[in-house]
C-alpha cells in the first residue's frame, strides 16, 4: 500500500475492502504488510466503524499485535529494554482486547481466532493449551497462528523444545500446507535454541531435529512444491514457501532454497525474515537469501 506517515480514512477503507474479500492467510499477509508499513502510533482503531464491527476489530487487533512485536524488537528477552517491554505490553493489551471482541462478535472467523491464538506466546502452560485449542474451532485459521502457537511451546517462550515438537505432532494434518510450515518453523526454532541456549551441545543441530517431525523436511519440501499451482489461497503457499526457503537457506541447501524462494513471488514476509543477525533488516536478509540461492 505504500508508506504513510498517517493513514487516511480512504487508505483504511481500501485496506478493509481488500481484507474482506481475501482468504484468511492472504488477508493475514496483507495485514502484516500494513502493520510494518503503518507508522507506530497511528490511530489504526479508526477503521472500526462501531462497537459491533467484527472485521474492524480484527484488522485493528492484528495490526496492533504486530506493532507490539515491533516495539519489543526481535531480540531475546535479556536484550530487551524495560521501555521496549512496557510498550510491548501496553500495545499488546489493546490488540488482545480487539481480538477478543472480534471472536465474540464473529466466532467463526478464522482470522479473528488466529489473531487471538497468537497470544499464547505470553501465556502460562494452561494458557498455551487454551490457545492451541482455539486452532481447531474453525477450518480456516491462518498458518501464521499455527506457527505462533507452536513457537509458544518452545523453550524461548517458557515451554520446552520437547513440548514444541509434541505440539507439532498434535496439530499435524497430513497434506495440510500449514503442517509443512510448522515443520519448517520448528526446525528453525530448534536451530535458534541450539545457538542461544544449548551451545554446549554442538552436535544437537546436526540433523536430529529433522527426524522429530512426522515427515522429513525434504518430504515437506516436495509436498509444498507439488502444490505450488494451487492459487486458491496464495498467501498460505507464499508463507509455506517462505519458511521452507528460509530454513533450507540457513542449512546451505541453496538448490532447495531457490525452489521455494521463487514461489514467494518476491513478496517478503517480515515475520519470517525478522529473526537473525541484528545487523540485517528483514528486507536485507531476504535479499541476501535470494542472492545466495541464485534467485534473480
Amino acid at each position: 500500500m505504500g508508506h504513510h506517515d498517517s493513514y487516511t480514512w480512504a487508505d483504511l477503507k481500501a485496506l478493509r475492502d481488500l481484507v474482506a474479500r481475501s482468504p484468511s492467510d492472504t488477508a493475514w499477509e496483507i495485514l502484516v504488510d500494513a502493520a510494518y508499513d503503518v507508522e507506530m502510533g497511528t490511530p489504526i482503531e479508526a477503521i472500526i466503524e462501531n462497537e459491533s464491527d467484527a472485521l474492524g476489530h480484527v484488522i485493528a487487533g492484528i495490526i496492533l499485535r504486530y506493532h507490539a512485536l515491533r516495539a519489543r524488537g526481535a531480540r531475546i528477552a535479556l536484550h530487551t529494554s524495560a521501555r521496549q517491554f512496557r510498550s510491548y505490553v501496553s500495545i499488546g493489551v489493546a490488540a488482545r482486547n480487539h481480538l477478543e471482541r472480534a471472536v465474540e462478535l464473529s466466532p467463526s472467523s478464522g482470522l479473528a481466532i488466529g489473531g487471538l491464538a497468537s497470544f499464547g506466546l505470553e501465556e502460562d502452560h494452561d494458557g498455551k493449551a487454551a490457545s492451541e485449542a482455539l486452532l481447531s474451532r474453525v477450518p480456516d485459521v491462518p498458518a501464521t497462528a499455527f506457527c505462533d502457537v507452536l513457537q509458544a511451546w518452545s523453550h524461548k517462550w517458557g515451554g520446552s523444545q520437547d513440548e514444541m515438537w509434541a505440539c507439532l505432532h498434535r496439530l499435524w494434518r497430513d497434506d495440510d500446507p500449514r503442517s509443512w510450515a510448522m515443520l519448517a518453523r520448528a526446525t528453525f526454532e530448534e536451530n535458534l535454541f541450539t545457538k542461544y541456549f544449548q551451545t554446549e551441545h554442538k552436535n544437537y543441530s546436526g540433523g536430529v531435529f529433522a527426524r522429530r517431525g512426522p515427515i522429513s523436511l525434504n518430504e515437506a519440501s516436495n509436498a509444498a512444491l507439488a502444490r505450488s499451482d494451487d492459487h486458491s489461497n496464495p498467501g498460505l503457499m507464499r508463507f509455506v514457501h517462505g519458511w521452507l526457503g528460509r530454513v533450507f537457506w540457513e542449512r546451505r541447501d541453496l538448490k532447495r532454497a531457490k525452489s521455494h524462494l521463487l514461489h514467494t513471488k518476491d513478496q517478503m514476509n517480515p515475520t519470517i525474515w525478522v529473526y537473525g543477525s541484528i545487523f540485517l533488516s528483514s528486507a536485507q536478509r531476504f535479499r541476501l537469501a535470494k542472492f545466495q540461492a541464485g534467485v534473480r
